[in-house]
C-alpha cells in the first residue's frame, strides 16, 4: 500500500523516503517505512519512561522520522520553521517537567535531517555548480568542512560538530531551498513566517508587561551570566524563540516581507507592520529596527522602472527613512506601558537617537568588533575552527570568542582566507538577487532580497535557528529562480515597475 499524492496537494510528487545515496530510482513511500520506526520507537517507552532524557530521545525520534519522510514535500521547510521558531519555548517550558538539557536530542534533529539530505546529494555527486552562487559555496563549503571542522585550535570533536552545527547545516539549507523553493512554497513559507510573527510579537508583548512562565525564569536563573538579555532593569523577552536576540530578527525579516506582499499588491498583511514594529520596539534590540528600514527602503528603490532609476530613488527613500525614524522614536519614549517596558523604550530612544554618541550607543564598539576579527584573523592563517565563534565553544570549549557579526566570525574561523570567500559569496548572492529581480520582477525574488538586506551581517548566525533556515532556504530558492531565468537561454528584463507582473518563468 501506498500513499499516493496529486500536483493539487501540498505534498509533492517525490515524496520518497530512502537512505542517502542509496541506488535504483525513486519510488513512492510505503506506509510500512512510517509505521515499523513509528512502533520501535513506540516499543522503547517502557524502557525509558522513568529517563527524561530517554524521553526526550524518543521525542526527537518520532520528529526525525517526521522530517525525514517528509523530506522531498514542500511541507519539509514549513514544518520545520514552526519546529525551530518555536523550540526555544518549549525547551523552556519543559524545564520544570524534564529538567534542562544542554545536549538536547531535540537540537539535532532538524540539522541531522538536513545534514543526511546534503550527504545523499554528495554520494550521489548531485551538488550543483550550475550558477555563480553555488560555485562560491562550493569553496566556501570545502573550507568550512576541511581548516574549519577539523581545526585543533577549537578543541574536542564535540566544539566542531557544535560549530558545524551553527554554521554548516544553514548553508545546507541551501541546497532544501534549490530543490523546494518554487514560488508557491515561498509564498506559503513566508505567509507562515508571518504569522509566526505576530504570534511571537503577542507574546513577547505578554512577558514584557506580565512576566516570564516558571520554565522560562528557571531557565533565566540557570545562566546569571547571560548579560545579553538584561537591559537597564529589564529583561529582554524572547518571546518562544531560541533568544532574545533571535525575536527581534525574526520580526525584522517578517516586517519586511510585510512590505513585499504590499508592494506586489496582497493587501491582507496590511494589519501586521504595526503589530511586528511595536514587538521589535520594545524587543530592546536596536539592529533589527536599523535593517528593517534598509530592508523597506532597498525594496522601495528597486521598483523603479530601470537600474538607473534605483540609484536616487534609494537616496530619496534613506533620506525620508531617516527622517522617519528619529522622529518616530522620539514620539514612541511615552508609549511605554509598564516600568519593564519604559526601561526598554529609554534604551531604544537613547541609542537609535544618537548612533555616534558611545555612552549611549553600542554602533562604535560592534564596527570596532567586527573589524578586530578580521585584523586577528592575520595572526591565525588557518583561523581558529567553526566551534570557536559559536555557543558550542562557550559551552563546550576553553575558549571561545564571537564578534557577533557573521562575516566577521568567519575570519576568525577560517582565517582570512576563509573570510575573504565568505564576503565574496555574500556579494555574489546580492549580485543574483538584483539581477534576478530586475530580469523577473516576481514577488517570490522582491521578498528573497527583502530578507538578504534586513538579515545582513547575520546570513551565518546560527545560534538563529529559524531566521538562519528562512535567509538560507531563500538563497536556493534564488539559486533556482537564476537557474530558471539564465540557466538556457537569456532573457529580457521586464520594466513595468510592478513586483505583481507576470515573471517569465514560473
Amino acid at each position: 500500500m501506498t500513499i499516493r499524492t496529486t500536483d493539487s496537494d501540498l505534498f509533492s510528487e517525490n515524496y520518497v523516503l530512502r537512505l542517502p545515496g542509496a541506488g535504483g530510482g525513486e519510488r513512492k513511500v510505503s506506509l510500512l517505512e512510517i509505521l515499523i520506526p513509528s512502533i520501535l520507537l513506540l516499543g522503547a517507552m517502557p524502557f525509558v519512561i522513568n529517563s527524561m532524557l530517554g524521553l526526550r530521545c524518543l521525542m526527537a525520534g518520532a520528529f526525525f522520522i517526521l522530517f525525514f519522510s517528509l523530506r522531498r514535500s514542500s511541507a519539509f521547510p514549513i514544518l520545520a520553521l514552526i519546529y525551530l521558531s518555536i523550540l526555544g519555548g518549549v525547551r523552556r517550558n519543559l524545564i520544570p517537567i524534564m529538567g534542562e538539557f544542554h545536549v538536547d536530542p531535540l537540537l539535532v534533529v532538524i540539522p541531522l535531517t538536513v545534514g543526511l539530505i546534503w550527504f545523499g546529494k554528495l554520494l550521489r555527486l548531485q551538488i550543483p555548480l550550475d550558477n555563480p552562487i553555488a560555485k562560491v559555496r562550493a569553496v566556501l563549503l570545502g573550507l568550512m568542512l576541511t581548516i574549519g571542522l577539523l581545526n585543533p585550535s577549537q578543541g574536542g570533536v564535540t566544539v566542531a560538530l557544535g560549530g558545524a552545527m551553527f554554521l554548516v547545516i544553514p548553508v545546507l539549507w541551501s541546497f532544501v531551498g534549490r530543490d523546494l523553493g518554487d514560488r508557491k512554497t515561498l509564498r506559503t513559507l513566508y505567509t507562515i513566517a508571518l504569522i509566526i510573527a505576530a504570534c511571537g510579537a503577542l507574546y513577547g508583548t505578554y512577558q514584557t508587561l506580565y512576566g516570564f512562565t516558571k520554565g522560562e525564569r528557571m531557565w533565566l536563573a540557570s545562566d546569571p551570566n547571560y548579560t545579553s538579555i538584561n537591559t537597564g532593569g529589564a529583561i529582554r523577552p524572547m518571546s518562544f524563540f531560541t533568544s532574545a536576540g533571535e525575536y527581534p530578527s525574526f520580526l525584522a525579516l517578517c516586517c519586511v516581507l510585510t512590505v513585499a506582499f504590499l508592494l506586489s499588491g496582497r493587501w491582507w498583511v496590511l494589519p501586521f507592520p504595526l503589530l511586528l514594529l511595536a514587538g521589535m520596539f520594545y524587543s530592546g534590540v536596536r539592529a533589527p529596527i536599523v535593517f528593517s528600514l534598509m530592508g523597506v527602503i532597498v525594496l522601495w528603490s528597486v521598483r523603479g522602472r530601470s537600474m538607473q532609476a534605483w540609484v536616487p530613488r534609494l537616496a530619496l527613500a534613506a533620506l525620508i527613512g531617516g527622517a522617519g525614524l528619529i522622529y518616530g522614536v522620539k514620539s514612541a519614549q511615552n508609549l511605554a506601558l509598564s516600568p519593564s517596558q519604559e526601561s526598554l523604550v529609554q534604551h531604544q530612544v537613547e541609542g537609535l537617537s544618537n548612533p555616534a554618541d558611545p555612552t549611549q550607543s553600542t554602533a562604535k564598539i560592534h564596527i570596532q568588533s567586527a573589524f578586530y576579527g578580521v585584523t586577528s584573523s592575520l595572526q591565525h592563517p588557518l583561523g581558529l575552527g567553526l566551534g570557536t565563534v559559536t555557543l558550542a565553544g562557550y559551552q563546550f570549549g576553553q575558549a571561545a570568542t564571537n564578534m557577533e557579526i557573521d562575516w566577521s566570525n568567519m575570519f576568525l574561523a577560517l582565517g582570512p582566507l576563509g573570510g575573504i570567500i565568505y564576503l565574496l559569496f555574500i556579494a555574489t548572492t546580492l549580485w543574483c538577487a538584483f539581477k534576478v529581480w530586475h530580469y523577473s520582477r516576481s514577488f517570490a525574488t522582491l521578498a528573497i532580497l527583502g530578507v538578504l538586506i534586513t538579515s545582513l551581517n547575520a546570513w551565518l548566525n546560527g545560534d538563529n535557528y529559524a531566521v538562519a533556515m528562512l535567509v538560507w532556504f531563500s538563497i536556493g530558492a534564488l539559486e533556482r529562480e537564476y537557474v530558471q531565468l539564465f540557466g538556457a537561454k537569456r532573457l529580457q528584463p521586464i520594466h513595468r515597475g510592478s513586483a505583481s507582473t507576470a515573471a517569465p518563468v514560473q
